[in-house]
Order: C-alpha cells, then structure tokens, then sequence
C-alpha cells in the first residue's frame, strides 16, 4: 500500500505540525509510529547545517517520504515555503535519508538523516532498497558529480519564458538545484528553472520545434509518475532538446500528440501540474544536447530574451546575493513578466461607453466583446487612475459581455479616467495592450452612502479588495480556507482591505498560508485593515467558525533576558479578539508556589505582545495571558522565566555636547542583534551609519532584535541639553503595532533602568529624516547612556533594508520657535474644536509637529476635508488622518496631490466626533515657519460646474492657443481653482499633464497649451476641471484635438452703383466651423490705386463699417475673415463710383447763413440734404415759453450725421447735440427759456458728409411723456 506524508514545521520555532497526512511505506501497510521523532530530526538537522542555505533561507517541511518494511529507514523528500508568505518553494524537493541508529525510535537523536551535500550520501542512496526509491530516480543521484567534463558550448538565445506575455511567474530556483535544495547533484540541472505560481497555469513554447517525446497519462500529483513533453529543435547548433516536466494529465493539445508535430514559439503545449518528483505546481524547464532514449539530459546554457538580467539568465535574488559569480541580478520578488506573445493572443473591444464619454450617475455600463482562436476564459474591466491600472467589477467570461459597475463602490476617483480591458485566452495569453482603451471622465463625487456589492447573512463574511467595504468582493461561507483562491477567489491573495462579519460567525486571519504567521480574530466590521495587528493586503489564509467558544489557551514563547533588556513578552493565540495580560514577581524562584507579587498589568487590547515597562531587576517572573471574545473570557497560559544579570557596556564617560557624524567607526557604541557599522547610500552619497541589518535585510528567520548603546554621556547642568539625530526607517511599517524603534535612556546616576522616551512611528517610510528632539533637561548634572532599540516582534515581512541611525548630536536645547503654538493640539485629546464650513490657518511648526482638530458629524454626511498648502506657496506636503470617536482609523491621504494639496472625503457611518489630524508627508522632519497651510471642512454635496469657452470643439490652432473657461459653484461652496490638463496621443504609456492650476476668477480661468513643451496637440485631449471649496470636482473634455487647417468663410454685401452720397456702409458675414472667428481685415482702393488697410483687427461680431470717401472717386473694397487658427479666408471684394456732382434739396437757397433760414413750423417735416461740403443749414421757428420741444434731424440712408444747434433771437447759442454715428439721428429735448424767435443751425458732423443722398429730415414739436406700467415676474 502506498499513500503520501505531506507536512508542515517551521525549525527553530515550535515544531508545530501544520498539516499532516499518511506515510507510503515500501512493504507493510501499519502507519509509520516514530514520525514524530522523524520530523524532530530533520528539524534539528535544519538548524544546525546553517552550510545549506536552503534551511537558512527557506522553512523545511516533509513532502513525501517512504518507510521501508522494518522501519529502520525512511526516503524523505523535503520541501521549502517562504518564511514571509508561507508559499511552498514549489520545485525539485530535496532528497534526504533517514537511517535508525540508537535503541531508541522515539528519540530525535536516534535518527541520522544524509543528504546530497554529505560524503556518504551516494553509498547510502545506493544501499537504498528498491521499494523505497525508483530505479530512473536513484540513477540520476548516483551519476558522478565529476564526470567529464565537456567544454560548454556558448549559450544559445531566442528563449522566452514558457507562458503567456504580460504575465507573471515565480522562479522558484536555477542554480539552487544544485546549489539551495540539491534536488541535482550532477550538474544536470545547473542550467535548469522551476517557475511556479501555485496554480495549474497554461505553458507555451518558449522557443520552436517538433514534438520529439511526450507522456501526460499520469494522474496529478502523483509522485512516481511523472508527465512531461520534449520539443526538438534543429535550428540550433547542435540540436536542442527543450524538457517541460511536471505536466498535468491529459494536457497536451492533440493537434502536437504526434512525434515530429511542428510547434511555433508561443503556442500552447499543455499545463504545469505536481506530477512525478515535484513539491508543488511547477514547471520544471531545461535544455539540453544529449538526448538518449529518455526525456532527461545534461543542462545547457541558454538566455531568455524577455529576461533583462544576467544576459537573460533568471536568478532568484537569494541565488544572486550568494552566488554572484553565476549571475548577481535579479528581479525583486523573483516574479518573471513573460514577453512570449501567444501564437494567437486574445483580443477585444469596447462598445459602450464611447471614448471621452462624462459619467454623471455612479453606475457605468461597460459592453463589449472579446475573442480568440480557440476560447476566452477571462475579461476584466480595468481602470486607471494615478498612474495605476485597477481592476473593477468582476470577471467575465462571456465573448459577448455588457456588465454594469458601480464607481463608486468599486472606489474610482472623480476625475480622467482610462478604461479598458484584460482579456486571457485557454492558452494563458493576456493581452498586451489595452483594447477598448478609452478615456472616460468620472464626475461622481459619491457623495451618498453605497451600499457595499457583497452582504453577509449571519453565518457569512464578507471580504473587501478596498478599504471602506469597496472594490471587488466576495462571500465566504463558515470553513477553513488554508489558502487563496480557495474561500476568496476573486479577491486573491493579500489583496483585503476590509470586511463585515456576520452576526453569528468568528473570523480569523492569518498572514501566511495554512493558518500561519500573524493572525487576528474579528467579531465585526472593520472598515480598513492598515492599522490593524493582520494589516491590509496580508491575509494569505482564513476560518470562519461559530460564534459557541471561548478562546483556548494562548501559546506563550519563552522567555530570555537580563536586567539591562527591554523586554517585550509574545504569545500565538486564537479566536480572541483582545487579549489580557500580567506579570508577577516569584520570591521564591522558579518554584513560584510562595504568594507571587504584581509587577505590571496589561489592560485587555487587541495585540499579541506586550511592552513591559523597563528592564526587571533580576530574580524570576510568571506572566499569564488570557483571550477574551463576545463568549468570555478564554482558557488562560502562564510561564515562568528568569532576569539574570547583564554586563552593562563599558565605556570610558563622555560629556555633552557631543556630536558623532560616525564616519570613523562605531566607537564608542556598543552593539547586539544585527546593529553593525556600515557604508550606506544618504541620498546619493556615499555615508557611514549604524545600521540594524544583516547586509541587505534583517529577515534572521527567527524573531531580529538587538540594541546600539552609547557610552556613558555626562549632562552638564549649564543649559538645557537636547538629543537628535537621522534615520532612515526600511522596516515593516509606520505603524505602531509591528517592528518597533525606539530611542531610550537609561539614568546612570540613579537606578539605570532604561526607559523609552520616544517610539518611531507616523514616519515617512524608505526616505531619510531628522529625529525629533529629545528633551535632555531630566538629566542635567547626571550620566546617562543612550539605547536605539529594535524588535521586529516577528519573523514576518522583514525583508526591508531595516534601521539606520547616523549623525547623533547632544547640544543644548534651541530656543522656542516663534512659531510655538499657545495651546498646542498634538493629540485627540487637546484637539482643536471646529465647525463644519469653518477655515483655519495653522502650520506644521516646528519640525515633527502634528495638529488634531475635533469636528462633529451628523450620519451619512459627506465630510470634505481640505489642506492647502503648495498652492498657497507653503513648503508643507500634508497628509490628512480621520479617526472617529473611539479613536478607530477610518481614512487617510498620505501624499499631495500635484498641486501640493491634500484632500480626503469621507461618508460618516453615524453622528458624533470625528478627528482630523494634519501633518506632514516627510514627519518627523518636516515643519517650521514656512509650513503654513489652510485647513476647511465641508459638507456640500452639490457638484460645482465647469464649461469650455475656448476651443469652441476639438479644433484648434497648430501652434498652440489659450484655452478658456468657466467654473460656478453652488453656495456655500466657492470655486477654488480650475485646473486645465493635456493628454497627447499615447493613451497607453502617458499620463495626463496639467498644464495650470487658475485660482483667480478675475480675468476668467485659462491656461496656454505649447506645443513646445507639451508636444504635438494634435489628436490630443484637453480636461477641465472645476473643484469647489468643499472638494467637489466636476470635469468636462474636448477629444481628439484637431488642427485646423480650414479657412473660415466671408461674404460682402455689394455696394449700389453708382453712390449718391460719400458715405459708405460696407456690410459683411463671416463663419469659422471650427475654432471660430477671430477677426475681419478690411482694405480699400481709391481710384485703382494701392491697397491700404482700413482696419486690421476687427472684432468677430462686427459685420459693417463705414467709410467717408469724395466726389467722383472710385472705390473698391476687400475683406478677408481670419479664424482661431490664423487660417485667412479668400479677399471678398465690392466697389462702387461716388456721383460728382449733387443735386440740392428744395430749400436750398440762402439757408447757409442765418438770414436765409427756412422757416420750421410746429410738427412740420421737411426733407433736406447735406449736398456739398461742409453744409451748412439755417432755421427759424417760434415757441412760448414753457414748452417742452423735442427737435429732431433723422438721417435716413445715406450717413448724414447731423449736429444740432439752438441760437436765440441775437444768435447766442442756447444749446447743442450731435448724432454719435453715421447710422444715428440727432435728437435734441429743450425747455423754451422765453417767448420768441429761435434759429436752429444744422450741419454734417464730417465737413466730408455730402451727396444728392446724404439727406436728413427735420422736425420740431411739444414733446409728449408716457407712463408704461411695470410688470414683474
């Protein structure tokens, strides 16, 4: 009978059993007793042999192993996970022997186990019984690892990775076949790769060929049975063979299930499985030119062109870091994006909505369709936004799709956004571009409450890919769900930001696959994971269980310490969601059955470590830790451990000040744990520093703490003394509850026990800062030491570069900034009341300040709160924290936005305080007396408006232009700013460019687009957007921007001919379809002399001009329309002949002076004309006085302007008027003063006014008043 023993232990921890399964045995079908004394064995022997570095790297575990009849042997092959994500390295295991050689078999000691590196590995593996290893797989580990050797031929090319473009595999290993996990002595596999992503993915061919051998008939998973195909290729030379191994059943296409079957480079072959001698799913790859009658041969040196390092050669970074010599790059993570376009790669398209479409409702409709050779399996909507491709909605499979999307839900931002798709095809080929890639403008500012996409009942939980019960999401049923996709499926793996618990069932996470690493319990929701202890976009495994048990019994870790440690207590619990905690003191040692005494007590939280207040005083301790969920309160745990004395680090005193830019060395510190002096790079500059790191990381594989500890330091009493430094922090968090920093001091003139004055938290990750200063004034006319303390409190996520301390400096205190605040609001619990709509200028003064505000909300109000800062001119980045009432965090905005601002909007789940804190983005460093910034808080709901004045459509001038708009807001709101982007052609690869931020309304909002600094306009876009003072946006766009090369049209009235007056009225229409008029140009010609400009600046809206010319003249006119553009339309041209002589009108006798008027009746009218030059005529009328007279002189067709004089009886004038334009009459309103004669006296208002035609019409009479009734609406 043969089964297979799978199992988990992680060495050097608890040896706990993760997993665990039968035993194959060679003979007899009894269970194997001693597994147990087994797993102890290899645990030790992993350990202890710290000269393989997989048992560094890497956590051990027994994939399969075989006992033979009497027992007394056992093959074992073991596996390896990641220590962080506990991901099995799926490859090749190692092979290992474990041989009975004590009385004993339940003791660990009674074991010894051989692997590859030993030297009598190959006598042992050939004294192995047939029943318990394969004859093909103990032939291939008893070759000689020094056969002959044969020069290596140069590395052949043109590989690509062996599945489909655009997406990405592990490589598990290359050279760690032989050199990590010895799964190949022999040099076999020294060219060889596993790539792995924990699923049965699709394999296309990484280069051409024919099918040469095959065998898929294998069940998966079976260990001795292995499938696999071998692609023969004769353009190399030699010919190559190409091994794909570890295949799953049946995969193998039947179009190649035939010798010689002809295979281009990325066509589909089959599927990766666990078939044969394999850890996991992994295809097993290697090229060899000894092909015999197997599928196996000697390794060859080939390069993938799709790999940018070592040539082409993938490397693990582990590989890389010790065995630079074989290729010292890698790709970080050791994730490997293929280039191998599939032979036939999927594509698609969009139908709705159109490209540049404005969404003004949160639920989009996104159809379409998708297609490829042989089948879809895969369509996913994505969007972009801030420069990141996000998934939205869930996946399709239909060719055919129409889908509907709620923005909001889904957390898209309100602004551009590109949408298009992903499309994955039965071979594993995504698309490589985007098809249906399209911007879109999302105006919803979702300012209403969404209700979440996914709802648990009582027995379910709810899981989120966003914070705030947003994004994809999915439903989980009560069960264990060891990894993902299993449980969480469309989420994946440490992709969870939030979730809702039902009312009935418990939820526990853990950091790591099969129930292991950091885990938290929850009872309820939680809207956004990145405070908690299980943190967001971490959880790789789950169970959801009943809500019928109180928590079991914590397990304690023990416990090892002096008196000069800071020690920080651990425990692994379950189903609990808070723990608590005491520590008692033992007069009586580690017997503890005396009445022990309270040392220190922890009030129940929500944590699995605990702080203890300073080092202990030597003697012995118990400490017990209770779980405590909705059903009460668990099973509790205690231990006892002891305080021995330390050595306190010696050191000669020093006294303040003292400064230490540690370019020296790392006297006179101290150092334990990983602290070391090293060399590092300080913002592109060669520096030395202490570093807490073992050269790149500080992932130890066990729980990395240790102390940089200063020599006694005397403080003098003189002036107040201060303590700074710099720091780089590459560690697992800013958060509180993960690797802790901290800065601490130990009073050395009274009882030395070190204590921690400032914990490092809230800062900006992965950049250098300056430290907060560190008031010294406690310890004047005293001796201290100075302690850096770190602890990562796990053996978790701690491959960042670590902690790095440099330049520490004890001077006296600087004086108060002037920019001190009176009553400072550094915490929730001094913030600053204020109101909603209220303005508050404060700044970020001094340096590592931090400002809390309280403001009271009402449920479901959409809280808007806005930080300016750049672009009031201030050197503040902000960054915008909002906790609610219980100091739960519920949202932050931890950059600016391109402007230098920042803004967060929040929907409030219910009424009560809220709290705001406002900092800076580089904390602790930043602050001071340019860090002003302008504080608002808003709860308008109503979008502001924005409309394009300027390009009138998607036209627009070649050399560039001044794009105009309008924004209004609704009140209370104001318009803050309107921003004006440009987006060229590469919708792809480019980003949206903003080209200017208009904050003043005075002369209308605009901004330049240059063609000299944005490219070329053409086919391009252009986005406006309004944002209000509560933070609501609203955008409109102009499309595919299109040069305008059209000429506008004109077209000119003709003049009569021949003209019986010299005034002229040229009359004109003009139209530009496309970027719109920007002026008329006029010229004339007297005579069929030269041209000669009238007016070259016209305004579009004008379409006449008037112009004075002189008897017998001939003029011609001409006029051209120039658009936005500056395309000129063609010359338009009229003319006509002035008469040369004028006929007089009937009066026209002596009226040219005074006495020779004509005399004016009451209400007559009489026709006269302005015939020659400078005409001038006389009039004489009698009125009464009183009267109100109204006198007018309207000039009909022909331009006579009139002026308009009053003279009385001695020709004294009384009054006067003129018409304002050729086309406008005189009219004059006069109160007669006395009784009498009066002359009235009219002439042309040009001396050039005249003709037969320049005629006028003259009337005088009562002036009558009218009252017209208002009416309003």
């Amino acid at each position: 009978m043969k089964v297979i023993l799978r199992f988990l232990f992680g060495f050097l921890l608890l040896g706990r059993l993760f997993a665990a399964g039968p035993i194959q045995q060679g003979q007899a079908d009894e269970s194997f007793p001693h597994l147990g004394a087994v797993t102890e064995a290899v645990q030790e022997m992993a350990g202890e042999r710290l000269d393989v570095l997989a048992f560094i790297v890497y956590r051990v575990f027994i994939d399969h192993a075989v006992i033979s009849q009497d027992g007394k042997t056992v093959f074992l092959w073991l596996g390896f996970e990641d220590r962080d994500s506990a991901e099995v390295i799926a490859a090749e295991p190692m092979p290992a022997i474990g041989q009975l050689q004590g009385v004993d078999p339940t003791r660990a000691d009674s074991w010894q186990l051989t692997i590859p590196p030993d030297p009598e590995w190959k006598t042992r593996l050939d004294a192995l019984p047939d029943d318990l290893i394969s004859a093909d797989l103990k032939t291939s580990f008893l070759l000689e690892a020094d056969a002959v050797a044969t020069a290596e031929p140069l590395a052949i090319g043109g590989y690509k990775l062996p599945w489909g473009a655009g997406t990405a595999k592990m490589l598990e290993g290359s050279i760690g076949h032989e050199l990590v996990y010895f799964s190949c002595i022999n040099q076999d596999c020294w060219y060889a790769f596993d790539f792995a992503d924990g699923t049965m993915f699709p394999l296309l061919a990484s280069r051409g060929g024919v099918t040469w051998v095959f065998y898929d008939g294998c069940n998966n998973y079976n260990p001795d049975c292995s499938n696999y195909l071998v692609i023969k290729d004769t353009s190399t030379n030699p010919t190559t063979y190409q091994l794909y191994l570890h295949l799953a059943k049946n995969s193998i296409p039947a179009s190649i299930r035939y010798q010689g079957a002809p295979i281009r480079q990325g066509q589909y072959i089959g599927n990766v499985d666990d078939t044969g001698y394999s850890d996991g799913h992994h295809l097993h790859f290697h090229v060899f030119t000894n092909f015999t009658s197997t599928y196996w041969g000697h390794s060859v040196d080939i390069t993938f062109a799709d790999v940018a390092v070592n040539g082409g050669r993938p490397r693990t970074c582990n590989e890389a870091r010790n065995w630079p010599s074989y290729g010292g790059e890698c790709i970080p993570g050791d994730w490997y994006i293929s280039g191998n376009i599939g032979s036939d790669p999927p594509t698609g398209s969009i139908s709705q909505p159109e490209a540049g479409a404005i969404l003004n409702t949160p639920v989009m409709t996104v159809s379409g369709s998708a297609w490829d050779n042989l089948g879809i399996t895969g369509i996913q909507v994505i969007a972009r936004w801030n420069n990141t491709w996000h998934e939205i909605g869930s996946r399709l499979t239909s060719p055919t799709f129409s889908t509907q999307i709620d923005l909001c839900a889904a957390g898209v931002p309100t602004g551009p956004i590109d949408l298009g798709l992903r499309i994955w095809d039965l071979e594993g080929n995504m698309t490589l571009d985007i098809p249906g890639l399209r911007p879109i403008i999302n105006n919803n500012n979702c300012s209403t409450i969404t209700p979440p996409a996914c709802v648990p009942d009582s027995n379910q939980v709810a899981l989120f890919a966003d914070a705030n019960y947003r994004g994809t999401c999915t439903l989980v049923n009560i069960g264990e769900y060891d990894a993902p996709p299993e449980g969480f499926p469309n989420i994946g793996n440490n992709n969870i930001e939030s979730l809702i618990v039902g009312s009935s069932v418990r939820l526990t996470m853990w950091s790591n696959a099969y129930f292991a690493g950091a885990d938290e319990t929850f009872e309820s929701a939680d809207s956004d994971l990145r405070d908690n202890r299980i943190r967001s976009n971490a959880v790789s495994s789950i169970k959801i269980s009943e809500r019928t048990s109180i928590p079991p019994a914590p397990t304690l870790y023990p416990v090892s310490a002096t008196d000069q440690d800071t020690i920080i207590l651990r425990w692994n619990g379950t189903y609990a969601t808070s723990y608590a905690a005491s520590l008692q003191n033992c007069p009586d040692g580690p017997a503890c059955t005396a009445p022990p005494t309270l040392v220190q007590t922890m009030p129940a939280g929500n944590t699995d470590t605990w702080l203890i207040d300073g080092p202990l005083p030597t003697g012995t301790y118990r400490w017990s830790v209770t779980g405590i969920n909705n059903n009460g309160t668990g099973l509790g745990a205690s231990a006892i451990f002891n305080i021995t004395a330390g050595n306190p680090p010696s050191g000669t005193v020093l006294s303040a000040p003292y400064d230490d830019d540690l370019e020296n060395g790392s006297e006179p510190w101290t150092t334990t744990g990983l602290w070391h002096w090293q060399e590092v790079d300080r913002d592109g500059a060669a520096n030395h520093a202490m570093v807490f790191n073992n050269g790149t990381d500080y992932n130890t594989g066990g729980f990395p703490s240790g102390d940089l500890t200063s020599a006694p330091i005397y403080i003098p009493f003189d002036s107040p003394y201060e303590l700074r430094f710099h720091f780089f922090a590459g560690t697992e968090s800013g958060w509180q509850y993960w690797d802790r920093m901290e800065v601490q001091i130990a009073n050395l003139s009274t009882n030395g026990k070190y204590e921690t004055v400032w914990q490092v938290t809230d800062h900006l990750q992965g950049s250098w800062l300056a430290s907060l200063p560190v008031d010294l004034s406690a310890y004047a006319d005293q001796v201290i030491r100075i302690r850096f303390h770190f602890n990562a409190l796990d053996d978790i996520n701690n491959s960042g570069f670590g902690w790095v301390v440099d330049d520490i400096s004890i001077q006296p205190s600087s004086p108060p900034p002037a920019c001190a605040e009176p009553h400072p609001n550094d915490s929730r619990q001094t913030a600053t009341p204020i109101s909603l709509g209220q303005t508050v200028n404060a700044s970020i003064c001094p340096s590592g300040d931090m400002d809390y505000y309280a403001v009271q909300g009402a449920a479901g109000q959409h809280l808007s709160i806005r930080v300016l800062a750049g672009s009031l001119g201030s050197s503040l980045s902000p960054a915008i924290t909002l906790w609610d009432a219980g100091g739960n965090f519920l949202a932050s905005v931890d950059a600016p936005d391109e402007f230098g601002d920042s803004l967060l909007s929040y929907q409030l789940p219910q009424g009560g305080s809220y709290y705001i804190r406002v900092k800076a983005v580089d904390h602790p460093s930043a602050g001071g007396l340019d860090y002003g910034y302008r504080l608002s808080t808003m709860s308008g709901t109503i979008p502001p408006t924005v409309q394009i004045l300027f390009p009138y459509n998607r036209y627009i001038p070649i050399d560039g232009f001044t794009a105009r708009a309008a924004g209004f807001a609704s009140a209370p709101c104001t318009v803050e700013a309107v921003a004006f982007y440009f987006h060229n052609t590469d919708w792809a690869d480019s980003q949206w460019v903003l080209v200017n931020l208009d904050t003043d309304p005075s002369d209308g909002y605009s901004a330049y687009l240059d063609p000299a600094l944005l490219g070329s306009l053409s086919g391009g876009a252009l986005y406006v957007e309004a944002r209000d003072s509560g933070g609501i946006r609203t955008g409109t766009l102009r499309m595919y921007l299109e040069a305008d090369t059209i000429p506008p049209q004109v077209q000119v009235e003709a003049l009569p001919t021949p003209s019986r007056t010299t005034v002229l009225q040229l009359h004109w229409s003009g139209s530009d379809a496309q970027t719109g008029l920007h002026h008329y140009e006029v010229e004339y010609q007297v005579n069929a002399g030269p041209w000669q400009p009238l007016s070259h600046d016209i305004s579009p809206t004008q379409t006449s001009l008037w112009y004075l010319a002189d008897f017998n003249q001939a003029v011609n006119f001409r006029v051209r329309a120039v658009d936005n553009a500056g395309n000129a339309s063609a010359d338009q041209i009229t003319g006509t002949m002035i008469e040369a002589t004028c006929v007089p009108d009937d009066y026209e006798n002596a009226d040219d002076l005074p006495t020779g008027a004509t005399l004016l009746e009451p209400n007559d009218r009489q026709e006269h004309n302005a015939c020659h030059l400078d005409d001038v005529d006389w009039y004489l009328f009698q009125a009464i006085q009183g009267d109100h007279l109204l006198i007018g002189a309207i000039q009909k067709a022909g331009g006579a302007a009139m002026r308009m004089e009053i003279y009385d009886s001695d020709l004294t004038m009384l009054i006067s008027t003129e018409a304002t334009g050729f086309d406008r009459s005189a009219f004059l309103r006069w109160t007669v003063p006395a009784d009498g004669l009066y002359y009235l006296k009219l002439n042309p208002v040009h001396p050039g006014i005249a003709g037969t035609d320049a005629d006028y019409r003259v009337w005088q009479g009562q002036a009558q008043e009218f009252y017209l009734p208002v009416i309003a609406r």
